[in-house]
Protein backbone atom coordinates (compact mmCIF):
# COMPACT_ATOMS: atom_id res chain seq x y z
CA UNK A 1 0.00 0.00 0.00
CA UNK A 2 1.20 3.70 -1.17
CA UNK A 3 1.54 5.78 1.89
CA UNK A 4 1.52 9.74 0.69
CA UNK A 5 2.48 12.48 3.10
CA UNK A 6 3.35 16.34 2.68
CA UNK A 7 5.92 18.55 4.40
CA UNK A 8 7.80 21.43 4.04
CA UNK A 9 11.48 22.03 4.63
CA UNK A 10 11.44 23.39 8.11
CA UNK A 11 9.29 19.83 9.03
CA UNK A 12 12.66 17.64 7.96
CA UNK A 13 12.59 16.16 11.14
CA UNK A 14 9.31 14.32 10.85
CA UNK A 15 10.09 13.32 7.08
CA UNK A 16 12.97 11.38 8.69
CA UNK A 17 10.69 10.05 11.43
CA UNK A 18 7.99 8.67 8.88
CA UNK A 19 10.54 7.38 6.59
CA UNK A 20 13.15 5.35 9.13
CA UNK A 21 9.73 3.97 10.76
CA UNK A 22 7.28 2.45 7.68
CA UNK A 23 9.66 2.07 5.24
CA UNK A 24 9.84 -1.77 5.64
CA UNK A 25 6.10 -1.78 5.91
CA UNK A 26 4.33 0.88 3.62
CA UNK A 27 5.82 2.40 -0.22
CA UNK A 28 6.83 5.34 1.40
CA UNK A 29 5.76 8.86 -0.88
CA UNK A 30 7.29 11.82 1.03
CA UNK A 31 5.82 15.42 -0.51
CA UNK A 32 8.06 18.13 -0.48
CA UNK A 33 6.11 21.82 -0.51
CA UNK A 34 7.00 25.26 0.30
CA UNK A 35 6.39 26.40 4.20
CA UNK A 36 2.70 27.42 4.29
CA UNK A 37 2.56 30.78 5.62
CA UNK A 38 0.22 30.96 8.75
CA UNK A 39 -3.55 32.83 7.78
CA UNK A 40 -4.85 32.96 11.18
CA UNK A 41 -7.63 35.89 10.41
CA UNK A 42 -10.38 33.77 11.33
CA UNK A 43 -11.35 33.62 15.17
CA UNK A 44 -10.45 29.93 15.53
CA UNK A 45 -7.04 30.69 14.08
CA UNK A 46 -5.17 27.86 11.96
CA UNK A 47 -2.47 28.02 9.10
CA UNK A 48 -4.62 25.87 7.24
CA UNK A 49 -7.60 28.32 7.45
CA UNK A 50 -8.47 31.05 5.03
CA UNK A 51 -8.55 28.68 1.96
CA UNK A 52 -5.43 26.87 1.58
CA UNK A 53 -6.21 24.28 -0.78
CA UNK A 54 -2.47 22.30 -0.88
CA UNK A 55 -3.49 19.38 1.25
CA UNK A 56 -6.85 18.74 -0.78
CA UNK A 57 -5.06 19.30 -4.19
CA UNK A 58 -2.67 16.69 -2.93
CA UNK A 59 -5.46 14.44 -2.35
CA UNK A 60 -7.52 14.79 -5.61
CA UNK A 61 -3.65 14.21 -7.55
CA UNK A 62 -2.79 11.25 -5.50
CA UNK A 63 -6.30 9.60 -5.89
CA UNK A 64 -5.87 10.13 -9.74
CA UNK A 65 -2.58 8.82 -9.95
CA UNK A 66 -3.99 5.38 -8.13
CA UNK A 67 -7.85 4.30 -8.98
CA UNK A 68 -8.87 1.30 -8.05
CA UNK A 69 -6.52 1.19 -4.84
CA UNK A 70 -6.03 1.91 -1.57
CA UNK A 71 -3.64 4.82 -0.06
CA UNK A 72 -3.11 5.98 3.33
CA UNK A 73 -2.92 10.17 3.54
CA UNK A 74 -1.38 12.08 6.23
CA UNK A 75 0.10 15.03 7.52
CA UNK A 76 3.76 14.80 8.37
CA UNK A 77 3.35 16.47 11.96
CA UNK A 78 2.68 12.79 13.47
CA UNK A 79 4.62 10.10 15.67
CA UNK A 80 4.62 6.58 15.38
CA UNK A 81 5.35 4.19 18.30
CA UNK A 82 8.23 2.09 16.55
CA UNK A 83 7.33 -0.51 19.07
CA UNK A 84 3.59 -1.02 17.12
CA UNK A 85 4.43 0.12 13.82
CA UNK A 86 4.92 -3.52 12.44
CA UNK A 87 0.64 -3.65 12.95
CA UNK A 88 -0.12 -0.58 10.73
CA UNK A 89 -0.35 -2.86 7.44
CA UNK A 90 -3.09 -5.54 9.32
CA UNK A 91 -4.63 -2.07 10.91
CA UNK A 92 -5.32 -0.54 8.18
CA UNK A 93 -6.10 -3.39 6.26
CA UNK A 94 -9.06 -4.04 8.52
CA UNK A 95 -10.84 -0.91 7.30
CA UNK A 96 -10.66 -1.41 3.66
CA UNK A 97 -14.14 -1.89 3.80
CA UNK A 98 -14.56 2.09 3.67
CA UNK A 99 -14.16 4.65 0.74
CA UNK A 100 -12.92 6.95 3.46
CA UNK A 101 -11.57 6.59 6.94
CA UNK A 102 -10.26 9.38 9.33
CA UNK A 103 -8.90 10.00 12.03
CA UNK A 104 -10.66 10.72 15.15
CA UNK A 105 -11.06 14.23 16.30
CA UNK A 106 -11.74 13.49 19.75
CA UNK A 107 -12.33 16.94 21.24
CA UNK A 108 -15.53 16.96 19.35
CA UNK A 109 -17.51 14.87 16.67
CA UNK A 110 -15.21 15.84 13.79
CA UNK A 111 -13.53 13.73 11.77
CA UNK A 112 -9.24 14.54 11.77
CA UNK A 113 -8.20 15.04 8.38
CA UNK A 114 -4.21 14.58 9.15
CA UNK A 115 -4.69 10.77 8.71
CA UNK A 116 -6.78 9.28 6.18
CA UNK A 117 -7.39 5.54 4.23
CA UNK A 118 -8.75 6.30 1.19
CA UNK A 119 -10.10 3.93 -1.30
CA UNK A 120 -9.20 5.68 -4.50
CA UNK A 121 -12.76 5.31 -6.85
CA UNK A 122 -14.69 7.53 -8.69
CA UNK A 123 -16.90 8.71 -5.14
CA UNK A 124 -13.96 9.95 -3.19
CA UNK A 125 -12.43 11.70 -6.19
CA UNK A 126 -15.86 13.66 -6.97
CA UNK A 127 -15.99 14.29 -2.82
CA UNK A 128 -12.60 15.60 -3.04
CA UNK A 129 -12.99 17.66 -5.97
CA UNK A 130 -16.20 19.02 -4.34
CA UNK A 131 -14.01 19.81 -1.03
CA UNK A 132 -11.76 21.88 -3.05
CA UNK A 133 -14.60 23.91 -5.18
CA UNK A 134 -16.23 24.82 -1.35
CA UNK A 135 -13.18 25.48 -0.15
CA UNK A 136 -11.80 27.63 -3.08
CA UNK A 137 -15.23 29.71 -3.00
CA UNK A 138 -15.61 29.96 0.76
CA UNK A 139 -12.27 30.42 1.81
CA UNK A 140 -12.54 28.53 5.00
CA UNK A 141 -10.75 25.27 6.68
CA UNK A 142 -10.32 22.06 4.59
CA UNK A 143 -10.66 20.19 7.44
CA UNK A 144 -14.41 22.00 8.69
CA UNK A 145 -15.36 22.02 4.86
CA UNK A 146 -14.93 18.13 4.97
CA UNK A 147 -17.01 17.36 7.86
CA UNK A 148 -20.05 19.49 6.59
CA UNK A 149 -19.84 17.82 3.56
CA UNK A 150 -19.83 14.54 4.83
CA UNK A 151 -22.91 15.16 6.69
CA UNK A 152 -24.70 15.52 3.36
CA UNK A 153 -23.51 12.46 1.88
CA UNK A 154 -25.31 9.52 1.21
CA UNK A 155 -23.27 7.21 -1.30
CA UNK A 156 -19.50 7.23 1.19
CA UNK A 157 -18.78 4.87 3.44
CA UNK A 158 -16.65 6.31 5.74
CA UNK A 159 -15.55 5.76 9.60
CA UNK A 160 -13.15 6.58 11.84
CA UNK A 161 -10.22 4.88 13.17
CA UNK A 162 -10.28 3.83 16.57
CA UNK A 163 -7.60 4.80 19.29
CA UNK A 164 -4.52 3.19 18.59
CA UNK A 165 -4.47 6.32 16.00
CA UNK A 166 -5.13 9.05 18.45
CA UNK A 167 -5.28 12.63 18.20
CA UNK A 168 -5.02 14.95 21.22
CA UNK A 169 -3.57 18.47 22.71
CA UNK A 170 -1.10 15.61 24.50
CA UNK A 171 -0.84 11.45 24.75
CA UNK A 172 -2.35 10.50 27.54
CA UNK A 173 -1.03 8.01 29.75
CA UNK A 174 -3.56 5.04 28.81
CA UNK A 175 -2.56 5.03 24.99
CA UNK A 176 1.24 5.56 25.72
CA UNK A 177 1.64 1.69 25.28
CA UNK A 178 -0.89 0.85 22.86
CA UNK A 179 -1.08 3.82 19.90
CA UNK A 180 0.50 3.17 16.62
CA UNK A 181 0.09 6.89 15.27
CA UNK A 182 -0.13 9.86 17.92
CA UNK A 183 -1.45 13.35 16.14
CA UNK A 184 -1.23 16.31 18.18
CA UNK A 185 -3.15 19.39 18.45
CA UNK A 186 -1.68 22.88 18.52
CA UNK A 187 -2.96 26.60 19.03
CA UNK A 188 -1.45 28.10 15.80
CA UNK A 189 0.85 31.34 16.17
CA UNK A 190 2.03 33.45 13.30
CA UNK A 191 5.25 31.83 13.65
CA UNK A 192 6.38 28.53 11.94
CA UNK A 193 9.32 28.10 14.48
CA UNK A 194 6.90 28.76 17.44
CA UNK A 195 4.63 26.18 15.92
CA UNK A 196 7.22 23.80 14.90
CA UNK A 197 8.65 23.67 18.69
CA UNK A 198 5.17 23.55 20.04
CA UNK A 199 4.65 19.99 18.77
CA UNK A 200 8.29 18.95 19.74
CA UNK A 201 7.78 20.05 23.12
CA UNK A 202 4.50 17.67 23.51
CA UNK A 203 6.33 14.35 22.32
CA UNK A 204 8.84 15.54 25.04
CA UNK A 205 6.56 16.20 27.56
CA UNK A 206 4.88 12.94 26.60
CA UNK A 207 7.63 10.78 27.28
CA UNK A 208 7.96 10.07 23.42
CA UNK A 209 11.82 11.55 23.24
CA UNK A 210 14.82 11.65 25.32
CA UNK A 211 15.91 14.76 26.68
CA UNK A 212 18.70 14.50 24.67
CA UNK A 213 16.69 13.80 21.26
CA UNK A 214 15.12 17.23 22.24
CA UNK A 215 17.65 19.46 22.16
CA UNK A 216 18.59 17.95 18.61
CA UNK A 217 15.16 18.57 17.40
CA UNK A 218 13.94 21.91 18.98
CA UNK A 219 14.79 24.83 16.84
Amino acid sequence: MKYYYFYSPIYEYYNNHIIENLKNIFDVNPILIDDIKPNLGGKKGHTFNGGVTIKIELVIKCIKENMNKMIIFTDCTIFINKNNSIYLKEYFNNYKKNDLTFADNRINDDHNIGIMLIDCNKKTLEFFEKVYTTLKRDKGWDQKVINDLLKLETDLIYEKFDNKIYCNWKLNNEYKKSFYIFKSFIRHKNDKIVNFNKRINIFYNSGLITKEEYNKIIK
